[in-house]
């Protein structure tokens, strides 16, 4: 599991350029002042090849998307069960999403796991 600011870096330059297409314009802005914020801390070089380690799939990025802030233990738990299933050679990336009730969803590249609370629901009412 990559921590590093390189990493980090990386990662979140990978999910916004994969979603670019969604990109609004503050989304833009936030993805620019993110990679300079980052390079004060990790040497461009750093971010450049944790990037191409990335986008050759040597690195996988996952999301982990969450209804509220998780705490540093449950960001540990969860960093450990992203190695258990997807190895050791990925970067956990945390977001919050306000429109979730509750649960996780956990995503690497094409491949979702939904335990979040709307899709446990919808589950049950099928």
């Amino acid at each position: 599991m990559y921590k590093d600011n390189a990493s980090i870096s990386a990662a979140q330059i990978y999910i916004k350029i994969r979603y670019m297409k969604n990109l609004s314009a503050d989304d833009a802005v936030q993805l620019l002042l993110t990679v300079f914020a980052k390079l004060e801390s990790a040497k461009a070089s750093d971010v450049l090849q944790m990037y191409n380690n990335i986008i050759s799939g040597t690195v996988k990025v996952v999301e982990v998307l969450t209804a509220k802030e998780l705490s540093a233990e449950e960001k540990l738990k969860a960093e450990g069960d992203v190695v258990k299933n997807f190895g050791d050679e990925t970067i956990a990336i945390f977001h919050i999403d306000q429109n979730m009730l509750g649960g996780v969803i956990i995503r690497c590249g094409d491949y979702i796991v939904d335990h979040s609370i709307k899709s446990e629901i919808e589950k049950v009412e099928i």
